[in-house]
């Protein structure tokens, strides 16, 4: 259904200003308008839909506008405007060897991708221990958002993507101890077949779904138990890699469950960790936060993170 909003009479009122951005597809300016002059209703009885203007397919952009009448409220009109309106985000896609961070923009219901750094992300060797650098990756994150800020891109917000298994831990402090140890790290060689005298196979697979992988966090977490790893036995928090950088970005803890369906510690039914898995692998399940669905927002930038990068 094609239609746009004409006015049938003289008024020159907050309405008629109103509907004349729409007409001229200044959504940008009509969300605005709304917001500064805190309008919370408009009468339409003095106006009328006319079907003359095909570039504008309001069905395209929300379903509720396929019920278009004289009588459209003000709350579905803003929709519309929102939905119009252009957002811009910002990604942080971490792998295993490499990374970048891109710009994402949506309007006009297109999304547009730009990317603005790429980097390496290279494991650290250290006394026969494998780690990952994540000051490095703290850094890089650092310079992808000092860039968007350099060309004055309006974030609204950000999300961070990485790997699964590996994790880091928290000081009751709140200080990150030491770098995170990486699922290429021979200390998990064997492990599972060790954690099964305690737990069999086939119930650990019964209570996570998961394949069994020496390197996932079950296996790696009983391997650190294992060799008194004095950053476990200090922890107060175990964070998953995206969960660390967004704790470093924002000083916020947050489990997303997606991350953390991976770690062959989740049990899917309850949506929860397992306390008799962390238990048989000597961890204490408190170490864990809840699981937050994806798309929860974690936070805002720290205050001395935002005025380096100057947002």
């Amino acid at each position: 259904m094609s239609m746009k909003i004409r006015i049938q009479n003289d008024d020159t009122s907050n309405e008629r200003q109103f509907l004349d951005l729409l007409n001229k597809r200044k959504f940008d300016d009509a969300f605005n308008f709304l917001e500064n002059n805190k309008i919370e209703f408009i009468d339409f009885r003095n106006f009328n839909v006319a079907h003359y203007d095909s570039s504008i397919n309001l069905s395209l952009y929300n379903p509720i506008m396929l019920i278009c009448t004289p009588e459209l409220n003000l709350e579905q009109f803003k929709k519309l405007c929102s939905f119009m309106k252009k957002h811009t985000f910002l990604a942080i896609d971490l792998g295993a060897t490499s990374g970048r961070s891109v710009l994402i923009t949506l309007s006009h219901g297109k999304i547009e991708m730009q990317e603005l750094t790429r980097f390496p992300n290279n494991m650290l060797e250290l006394h026969g221990k494998y780690y990952w650098n994540i000051y490095a990756l703290y850094q890089y994150r650092k310079e992808a958002l000092t860039r968007c800020a350099e060309r004055k891109f309006p974030l609204e917000s950000m999300g961070v993507d990485t790997w699964g298994v590996d994790f880091g831990y928290i000081a009751p402090d709140g200080t990150l101890l030491g770098l995170p140890r990486a699922y290429r790290d021979p200390y998990t060689d064997g492990v599972p077949d060790e954690f099964f005298k305690k737990i069999s196979r086939d119930e650990v697979y019964r209570l996570t779904g998961i394949q069994v992988l020496n390197f996932n966090s079950l296996y790696q977490l009983y391997a650190a138990s294992r060799e008194q790893f004095a950053p476990l036995k200090s922890s107060a928090r175990i964070l998953f890699m995206p969960d660390l950088i967004s704790y470093l970005l924002t000083g916020v803890e947050v489990c997303e469950y997606t991350a953390a369906s991976t770690s062959q510690i989740l049990n899917p039914v309850t949506g929860c960790f397992e306390p008799s898995l962390l238990e048989a692998a000597g961890v204490s399940p408190t170490l864990f936060a809840n699981p937050v669905p994806s798309g929860t927002k974690v936070g805002s930038l720290t205050p001395a993170l935002a005025m380096e990068t100057g947002f």
